[in-house]
């Protein structure tokens, strides 16, 4: 899930990275350049992190921002992470459903604590719900992601949002290829 602008998509796979760039199911990256529809990115990386009510195999695990906007971009991504309703299934209003078991919501806290002592800053989210019930964990947002991190190299939840900020093309496609 990668948000590019054609020309840049374009240029980018005649040099020769479309393969990397392009990677599905494993580890999906979500890319949002300067020159993009801030709300529009938004709306997307919702619905690709939360769609089917949070359960998807398929994911982007690793939230890429230019500078220039990454400060924007995570003003509106925390408005509307802060609004998703969590809740069972039986509830037609959710849009965030529990996690498969107790160990899936301890990788997350995890996740979230290591990221936070080695720098990240949280946030929206970034806890364990008790209500509605068992195995819940409220959508998180976490600004400035490290490689050095986790999260960055781990598999996590598609309720841990890390943003990584980038500069420009060369950077983005060097941190995009780095990740296993």
């Amino acid at each position: 899930m990668t948000c590019w602008n054609s020309r840049t998509f374009v240029r980018l796979c005649a040099a020769g990275h479309s393969s990397e760039m392009t990677e599905s199911c494993r580890h999906c990256r979500f890319i949002v350049f300067d020159d993009a529809d801030i709300d529009a990115s938004v709306s997307a990386l919702i619905d690709a992190r939360f769609g089917n009510v949070g359960d998807r195999c398929s994911f982007p695990d690793h939230i890429y921002v230019q500078s220039n906007i990454y400060d924007e971009f995570s003003l509106r991504l925390v408005e509307r992470v802060s609004t998703l309703r969590v809740g069972p299934a039986t509830d037609r209003l959710a849009h965030i459903g529990p996690m498969i078991n107790a160990e899936a919501v301890a990788k997350i806290a995890q996740h979230v604590g290591d990221a936070i002592e080695r720098g990240a800053n949280l946030l929206t989210g970034g806890k364990r719900l008790e209500a509605p019930g068992s195995n819940f964990y409220a959508p998180t947002v976490l600004s400035d992601v490290q490689r050095d991190m986790r999260l960055f190299h781990e598999a996590t939840s598609a309720l841990l949002m890390p943003l990584i900020r980038f500069e420009d093309e060369q950077e983005i496609v060097e941190l995009a290829n780095s990740t296993s």
